[in-house]
Formats: C-alpha cells, structure tokens, sequence
C-alpha cells in the first residue's frame, strides 16, 4: 500500500511495504541465526527500548528484527582477533528503504541500529528504515590508549578509515533480501563528525553504494586537524599555572570569565556586520576582530586579559603555521560561541583535572601517536605526548 506524508512541508508519497503475518516474519528473522557471520538474530516486540549510550537515550520501537554479527575476521599483526562488528534492525512494517548508520569519535563501539540517537525523537527505524551500524573494525579496550590500539593492526587501520563502508552494506543488504524477499528501492547514508567523514569517504570511494549521503560537521583531513588540536595544547599549556602533579593545568589556561569576555568583546566587534545589531555574530566571514585589543595596558586590570592569554587567544584563533610559513590545517572564524560548553570540552577540559580531560587531549593524541603515524608510536601517557609532539 502507499500513504502520504507531509515532510519539510511537501506531501511526498512513501510506499510501505505491508508486512507477512507476525509469525512469519518472527521466523524469517530467527532463520538469520543460520546465515554467515550472524551470531544473533532475535524478534524484538514493539514497546519502549533504553540503551546505555554514550549518549543514553531510549526511543518507541516498532516490531523488528535484530541482527548482529562479524564480518571479514582475521588475526592483527598484534595477534589480536579483529572483524567488522555490524547490526542490522529491520522493521515489520518496512518502508522499503536502507539507511547506514555512521559511527563517531574513534568508532570501536557497535553502537544501536536505529537511526537516531536522541531520547523523543522518533528513530529511523520507527520510520519504517532497515538500520545498520559497525564498529569500524575493531573494539575500544580499556585504558587512556585503548581505543587507539587498532591502529598497530595495519588492516585494522583500512577497515576503520573505509573498508568497513562497503562490507558492512553488503551484509546489510543480505539481511535485508533474506527477511523481505527482495532489496531496497533506496539506500542512504547519515552521520556526523566521524560518521560525516565516513560519508565523505562513502561519496569518494564507493560512489554507487548510497542513493543520498548525509555528512554532518565532517570530521574531514583529520590528521591535519588532530596535530592542530595538540599544537593548541601546547599553546594553552604555556600560560597554564602548575596542577598537583607539577604539569600544567589545562582546565585553569583560561577562566569562565576569560573566555566571556572574548565573547563580549567579539559580539560587540562583529554583531553588526550582518546588517542588525541583535545581539548574535551571524556573519562571521566579516568579523575582523583583532584578538591584540583584548590585552591589559596601561595597569588595567578589569575588561581585559593578560597579555599572554590575549596572544593565545589570536594564536589558536588565526592557526597553526609550520616553518615554511604554510598553514598546518586552517584559522578559525572569531565566534562569541566560544562561550558555550564545547569550546571549553575540547580545548581546555576541567579545572584541576590531572590529567587532563579536554578531548584535545584524551581523543586526538591517541590518534595521532596509534593511528596517523606510519609506523605508529606507542605512548602511555596522552598529555606528556601531547606537550612534547614536535609540531
């Protein structure tokens, strides 16, 4: 049958495929259990379903199948079994279509099929999608460097970067043919952050996989884009005082109101170059804002920063540059969102945290040191890489 929905104020037509009876269809997915590299395939009836996360969320799920399992297995040169972790949730009210389910951070994790993570939204798979999602390749292990240990695996490297996207949607599809009996009229791709950057890499390596392609704030050339995240380590770590363990303290490199002042001050700089004074920095490509002017002088010492925190702030904001003078990856527009949590989360992390818990330091080293490097390195302690990574 077909129904017409209303989307983005266009009615569109959505064809729904109408399901077998329930008991057929429990048995077509419990018949999965038998297919190669499934190790489990269950009914799962229609009610609310929580997951642990990160993040935790719960959603209203339809009846539907799941499947998971272990795609092209193989021993690492670190004699580590790895293989390429997939679920699949299919709906019994299917819609007809596939939607890939990207991954984020450093993947390692399987993460729920559904297609949304957020608590109230309603889930692709409520939607009426066949989901799948993978854990690249590999799983995170325990510890500050575990969920960069993969890397010392040569395959596991090329299966986390791209050679998951292509295995991962021919298992998908298989599931897909063996419980509906026929393939899907369209296949998309949706992620964010790592999962944009898998997107990308679906758009340029296997460009007749997906039928549309979804890639939200890709986290694109990200080896360039890590060694930026460590050099605005070292640069924060300059001005930082001493924590407890004679290290600097990322988390006290800037204060809360250090960090909103530079929002003031960028506000009130740049809040008419959109044309209307309101409060907000819509244009940002016409900010000029000159981070010097941030600078105490003259023995102020109220609505300004010290000098070296006011030459950080310009430093981090207009990029690194190597010693040719060529940008190492790229300036950053002045935004007075720099006073919103996730500046902080990145760049700086908590106050008195040793080490410390900025992602610039547990998420991008690792990569860099485990991953980016050929042959990789191998540190233990993230932060002391970090200050001494010759940039």
């Amino acid at each position: 049958m077909a129904r017409r929905v209303l989307v983005g104020g266009l009615l569109a037509a959505t064809a729904v495929i109408a399901p077998a009876a329930a008991q057929s269809f429990k048995a077509a997915c419990e018949a999965l259990a038998g297919a190669p590299e499934v190790t489990l395939a269950t009914f799962v009836a229609a009610g609310p379903q929580s997951f642990a996360g990160p993040p935790p969320f719960s959603i209203d799920a339809p009846d539907h199948c799941l499947v998971q399992g272990a795609a092209a297995p193989h021993v690492g040169i670190d004699g580590k079994p790895y293989a390429i972790g997939f679920e699949v949730r299919l709906p019994a009210n299917w819609n007809g279509k596939f939607m890939f389910q990207g991954g984020g951070g450093s993947d390692g994790v399987l993460r729920p099929a559904v297609g949304i993570q957020a608590t109230g939204a309603v889930s692709a798979l409520a939607r009426g999608y066949a989901v799948a999602s993978t854990d690249a390749g590999h799983r995170d292990e325990p510890g500050p460097v575990g969920p960069y240990l993969f890397g010392l695996d040569p395959q596991a490297r090329i299966d986390k970067g791209y050679n998951h996207i292509p295995v991962v949607t021919a298992k998908a599809e298989d599931v897909i043919r063996r419980v509906y009996g026929r393939a899907q009229s369209r296949a998309y791709f949706v992620g964010c952050s790592n999962g944009g950057r898998q997107g990308m890499a679906a758009t340029q390596r296997y460009p007749d996989l997906f039928d549309g392609i979804i890639a939200g704030a890709p986290a694109y050339r990200v080896p360039r884009a890590a060694i930026e995240g460590i050099a605005e380590v070292q640069q924060l770590a300059a001005i930082a005082p001493k924590g407890s363990d004679g290290r600097p303290d990322l988390g006290a490199a800037l204060s809360a109101d250090d960090i909103k002042l530079v929002a003031d001050k960028v506000t009130q700089a740049c809040d008419a170059a959109d044309g209307v004074a309101d409060g907000m920095v819509n244009n940002v490509r016409a900010c000029r804002f000159d981070a010097a002017t941030l600078a105490c002088t003259g023995g102020q010492t109220t609505d300004c920063l010290a000098p070296a925190k006011a030459k950080t702030i310009a430093a981090i904001f207009r990029g690194t540059t190597l010693a040719d003078g060529s940008a190492l990856y790229a300036e950053w527009p002045y935004d007075p969102g720099i006073a919103a949590p996730g500046w902080s989360v990145w760049k700086t992390g908590t106050p008195g945290k040793t080490p410390p818990d900025a992602r610039n330091v547990t998420l991008v080293p690792g990569s860099v040191a485990y991953y980016f490097s050929s042959p990789p390195e191998k540190p233990t302690d993230l932060y002391n890489y970090t200050l001494s990574y010759d940039i």
